[in-house]
């Protein structure tokens, strides 16, 4: 047989990178799962019909006029299991929810419930019916008609300025360059092997390349299906968002608070690249991904790059970010040894340093991790070097742990070497006998502190949690196979904190071998640091250097914030009855005085909690039936429901009474079944809220109380275990009402912010009135 080669994607390799491409889709049908109500799925073959008026669905017992859904009568496309069919307990675990989808219709509100081959599908189909729901309203004209997009002017621009000879054609070397001008992170492989497909499509082979095809490259290359399909959910025009649209992702997704009309312009003015979406206040598909990989759209909170927590306690009650083997430049027993290590870990604001000290051949103390190395550093360079960098990163106190493994002479020669270059920066003054407590990071800034003691890549990704051992927990996507350079993992990570301050979440990167899985990236940070919405995670190396070009982009979305949250599978109704309700409780430490301390606490405590977990269940059920993810908020939701009206002519009247300072939601005339359950949840809401609102605070317990320990401790005559128990007891007793007390704080602020959310809503979709 002939052997022969193809410069060809792949055959199922079909990117949708337009609404025309979704709307094509469509237009040829695909097979997707039709789920009833009694939990049985069928496979149908659903199509949009020649006029884009109806989707059909076949074989079906119905008459073929009753087999179809016209595009007028949708109200709403929901994307995951977002109905009480999809969510039964019968069918929840049988697919992926990526996987799934929800067509609302007609003014009864019923559902049709699909489930489709992979999520591209889904988001092909989601984006193809929204556009159409919009498009019969507004637009006169069909997807890929009409005048040029704006983003294929912008790009036509682009070429003729590289058309230095106005032929209307560049040569090919040109615009792989100019492509990868505009993509940096594209390969130039990539690049040139699109060119050949697309001339060889074409029937048009050469060493130039003309404008439309192009313009094609360009699409199919630099635009992301991840980012084109959450683009057009939030678009109310055609494939751009306008201001309106931008607030609404700011606001919905990105949790931004206070964000203006002007602000949105400015980040059109600064991302979007053509100057006709400039003027007119249009972010395109280009603009909106320059914005997600920005440092404005970072995934580490910007109030969190300053010191934003209390450094005023004890040394040991912090976490300190510490470097071992620094000085390795390779591993640790044939590794080389570099002084640039130092310099590399103290810039990245490593706290604790460890060095270990040997004897040298030359009677002067060197470091090196083990005899077997094969280099040294002398001792007292690295100690020059530490004095020039030690604060360079950070104004917070050095460790320095001494690992000694040299002579007593040499000894004596490295104490001197610290004496004299660290001069007034080593710490020195001996330990306070009658402090029972270290000095604070705040007290010891500025000082230092000795303590002597070429392949095909197929990635995955493993989202770690490190914390209290409550909260450790570890995830993995599936493999990309075959698919290194720009993989999709399309999944959902889920996680429950209990302890949100002290934990930190570990993205990692690594190749599915099957020897060894290698390291390919990381990127560590601490959850209270996380912004939720669409994100993109800056890659790093193992010894935390940033990546170029490599990022992971995620949507983080945090349910009951503060309140250990968890989105679940099924309803609030299946679980309500059977779910036991925790509470925090405090440990005795053995001290009477320090004990009825804490007791005058754990009803507050109970109490806290049963307002905090009253009002997120009346959340989630509220959300649950507009359907909605446990992570929306109140003003999407409000949102949601004046869509449903807008969009039929037969809807009931429904208003929100923005008079009250808790607005009721009031209807009148009949209502259909689905609407009169969002009205019942939305009164629990309301009936809830004010509650929390109104509620006390916990008794407070000084966090300067350990002061006084010592002197507690020997009136009471503690020794020994007992001692060591009653300080963890306290220790633990401390966390938990700190804890508990910020849990109510920012529940209540969470209150006051649902509750403006309503009246703004109220206000902006039209469902409101004074």
């Amino acid at each position: 047989k002939k052997k022969t080669v193809s410069f060809s994607s792949m055959p199922n390799d079909r990117k949708i990178n337009s609404t025309a491409a979704c709307i094509s889709l469509m237009l040829e049908g695909c097979e997707l799962k039709k789920v009833r109500s009694n939990s049985r799925m069928y496979s149908r073959f659903f199509v949009l019909d020649a006029d884009m008026r109806s989707v059909r669905w076949e074989p079906s017992k119905k008459d073929s006029e009753k087999a179809k859904i016209e595009i007028k009568s949708v109200k709403e496309v929901r994307v995951g299991k977002k109905t009480p069919v999809l969510r039964s307990n019968g069918l929840s675990d049988q697919f992926p929810d990526e996987c799934a989808f929800s067509i609302i219709y007609g003014d009864n509100y019923e559902s049709l419930d699909l489930v489709a081959s992979s999520a591209d599908v889904v988001s092909a189909w989601v984006m193809g019916l929204r556009y159409l729901v919009s498009y019969g309203k507004h637009s006169p004209e069909a997807p890929g008609t009409g005048h040029p997009s704006l983003r294929t002017s912008w790009i036509s621009s682009v070429f003729d300025l590289a058309d230095l000879e106005k032929s209307g054609r560049i040569p090919v070397s040109r615009a792989v360059q100019l492509i990868k001008a505009l993509n940096p992170g594209m390969k130039t492989s990539t690049i040139e092997l699109k060119f050949k497909e697309l001339q060889k499509a074409s029937e048009r082979p050469g060493t130039e390349v003309a404008c439309d095809l192009f313009v094609e490259a360009y699409c199919e290359l630099c635009t992301r299906p991840e980012i084109f399909f959450l683009l057009v959910q939030f678009s109310s025009n055609k494939e751009y968002l306008g201001v309106k649209d931008l607030l609404m992702f700011l606001e919905v997704e990105q949790g931004m608070e206070g964000v203006t009309e002007e602000k949105c312009l400015e980040i059109v003015s600064k991302y979007e690249p053509s100057k006709e979406g400039r003027e007119k206040g249009y972010l395109a598909i280009d603009g909106f991904t320059r914005y997600l990989l920005s440092a404005d759209c970072s995934i580490f909170d910007p109030q969190h790059r300053k010191v934003c927590q209390d450094m005023a306690q004890p040394l040991s009650h912090y976490y300190i970010s510490s470097a071992h083997s620094a000085c390795l430049l390779e591993d640790n027993f044939w590794g080389r040894t570099d002084i640039s290590g130092y310099i590399s870990a103290l810039g990245l604001g490593c706290r604790s340093i460890e060095l270990v000290l040997w004897d040298g051949p030359e009677g002067e103390p060197v470091v090196y991790t083990s005899p077997s190395a094969a280099s040294c550093v002398p001792f007292r360079a690295v100690v020059g070097l530490i004095d020039q960098h030690a604060f360079t990163a950070s104004a917070y106190p050095l460790i320095l742990c001494l690992v000694v493994r040299c002579s007593a002479p040499q000894q004596r020669l490295a104490a001197q070497c610290l004496r004299k270059t660290l001069g007034e920066k080593l710490y020195l003054e001996p330990p306070n006998p009658v402090a029972s407590y270290l000095p604070s990071p705040e007290e010891l800034k500025g000082r230092i502190l000795i303590k002597g003691k070429g392949e095909v890549v197929e990635p995955y990704v493993c989202a770690e949690i490190h914390g209290i051992p409550a909260d450790c927990a570890e995830h993995r996507t599936k493999t990309a196979l075959q698919s290194g350079d720009n993989p999709i993992f399309d999944e959902s990570l889920e996680f429950q904190i209990n302890l949100p301050e002290l934990a930190v979440l570990r993205f990692v990167v690594l190749d599915d071998d099957y020897i060894g899985d290698e390291f390919i990236a990381q990127y560590t940070i601490p959850f209270e640091c996380l912004q939720p919405g669409y994100r993109h995670v800056p890659l790093q190396s193992l010894a935390g250097e940033p990546l170029p070009h490599a990022t992971l982009f995620v949507h983080v979305a945090i349910t009951d914030r503060r309140g250990g949250g968890k989105g679940h599978r099924r309803g609030l109704a299946g679980r309500r009855g059977r779910r036991v309700r925790e509470y925090t409780s405090t440990k005795a430490t053995g001290i009477k005085a320090i004990d009825e301390v804490f007791r005058t606490a754990t009803q507050p405590l109970r109490e806290a909690t049963d307002l905090r977990e009253n009002v997120q269940n009346a959340l989630v059920s509220f959300k649950e039936l507009c359907g909605l993810t446990p992570a929306a908020n109140m003003k999407q939701c409000i949102l949601t429901v004046s869509t449903w009206l807008l969009h039929s002519d037969s809807a009931p009247s429904v208003t929100l009474n923005l008079a009250e300072q808790y607005p009721p939601m009031e209807a009148q005339g009949p209502i259909p079944d689905l609407l009169r359950k969002v009205l019942t949840a939305y009164e629990t809401v309301s009936a809830v809220l004010p509650g929390l609102g109104s509620s006390g605070r916990i008794p407070g317990v000084r966090m300067d109380f350990h002061k006084e320990l010592h002197r507690i401790e020997t009136k009471e005559g503690l020794r020994g275990r007992k001692l060591q128990k009653a300080l963890e007891s306290f220790a633990w007793n401390i966390t938990v009402l700190k804890g508990q007390a910020d849990l109510l704080k920012h529940a209540k602020a969470e209150a006051l912010d649902n509750l403006w959310q309503i009246h703004n809503a109220g206000q902006s979709c039209g469902i409101g009135r004074n």
